[in-house]
């Protein structure tokens, strides 16, 4: 069943993505059940491979072998000859959230805080002019630096809160300079929704600077000795996690220097490529963007997805420098100085009244309302008008 089920459901993912899921069939999966018949597969073969992995410490693994066990059983539930000897699929009497650790969370609320993203820009500078500095032998003794076209992918995806594939994928036809654009296509885009993108300054000036290196070819990010395909994620993302990967596994393994198995921690510990993404989306919250736009900007198709990417609206107040505490305490206080009560809401009597009869829609309203995951109150907007 499983040489029937892979070709065809692997058939629009990538190359890399198929060997992966068949080499955790056959590491895991098949060495256990893969001489038992269809009709003598049961729970508790499903459920001992997947709790062994979990007792190794092998959390990300399990849950991947049963989300493919899964599509693989229901998919083979519509199709003859294996839709006919079970009724139930095994797989479904599988509750894998019994067999997770506790507390354990299948997403990240990885952020880079102000300070990180100034260290990080420090680092890579002082990384790259050591190397250029440095005489005599300098593989092993100092840390490599990131090329630099790897470097600006990782300001252009914190600039535009993009995802990796999105950066790897693209060419330089879609992007527009003079109306400072840059236009994602469906095939490209997650939920498979082409959009526009429109540039910030910022981003703008690290595209220029990209495309005088990279410019005379079709691809953003072109791999170094092929001008016909783009960069893989896999290869811009080990660029990153292989600098962040002292600790993780034995140096003989990676075949990394500890300078620079080490070189891209940051103070609050290892970070990808998607928590830029998350940490964009962040600030916008924290700067008073609405969550409508926050999910234009992230092409989001599901608002809580947008609210589990961007974390808290009110983030915590190291993450903000001085001039955005200052700007948020003066949202939060009101124009003439009135401070909402417990439930959030405005605590003049004429304002609250108003803010009722519209609804809250605008007035005396909490974030958390909104949202179920935001904690900054916002106060009524109506001016205190003082009785004489």
């Amino acid at each position: 069943m499983f040489e029937a089920w892979h070709p065809e459901a692997m058939a629009e993912n990538t190359l890399r993505h198929a060997k992966a899921v068949r080499r955790t069939f056959e590491l895991h999966l098949l060495p256990q059940v893969g001489a038992v018949p269809v009709l003598d597969m049961k729970p508790e073969n499903l459920r001992k491979v997947v709790k062994g992995l979990v007792q190794c410490g092998r959390v990300s693994t399990a849950i991947s072998l049963y989300i493919s066990a899964r599509a693989m059983f229901t998919w083979a539930g519509k199709r003859r000859p294996w839709r006919l000897p079970f009724e139930v699929s095994p797989v479904e009497e599988v509750d894998i959230s019994r067999l997770l650790p506790a507390g354990y969370q299948d997403w990240s609320e990885r952020m880079l805080s102000d300070g990180e993203i100034i260290e990080l820009r420090n680092r890579l500078e002082t990384i790259r002019n050591t190397w250029d500095l440095h005489e005599g032998p300098r593989r092993g003794r100092i840390a490599t630096p990131m090329s630099r076209e790897h470097v600006l992918a990782v300001w252009v995806m914190l600039a535009r809160h993009g995802r990796v594939n999105e950066i790897c994928a693209a060419r330089w036809v879609h992007v527009d300079f003079s109306k400072a654009t840059w236009f994602i296509p469906p095939e490209q885009a997650k939920n498979g929704k082409g959009f526009t993108i429109h540039l910030s300054r910022f981003a703008l000036r690290l595209l220029r600077e990209l495309h005088a290196v990279t410019g005379h070819k079709p691809f953003v990010l072109p791999p170094p000795r092929d001008e016909t395909s783009p960069v893989t994620t896999y290869m811009l993302q080990c660029a990153i996690s292989d600098r962040q990967s002292w600790g993780k596994r034995k140096k003989q393994k990676s075949g990394l220097a500890e300078a620079t198995a080490r070189s891209l921690i940051l103070p609050e510990g290892a970070w990808s490529c998607h928590d830029l993404r998350r940490t964009g989306a962040t600030l916008m919250q924290v700067c008073g963007f609405e969550e409508r736009i926050v999910d234009r900007c992230l092409n989001h198709s599901v608002t809580t997805q947008t609210r589990r990417q961007a974390g808290h609206q009110s983030a915590p107040a190291s993450h903000l420098p001085e001039a955005r505490l200052r700007k948020r305490d003066a949202r939060s206080v009101g124009s003439a100085g009135r401070l909402p009560d417990e439930s959030g809401r405005c605590t003049h009597t004429d304002c609250r009244t108003r803010c009722h009869r519209r609804g809250e829609r605008r007035h005396g309203r909490t974030a958390a309302d909104r949202s179920g995951l935001m904690h900054r109150t916002r106060p009524c907007r109506v001016r205190f008008q003082p009785h004489v």
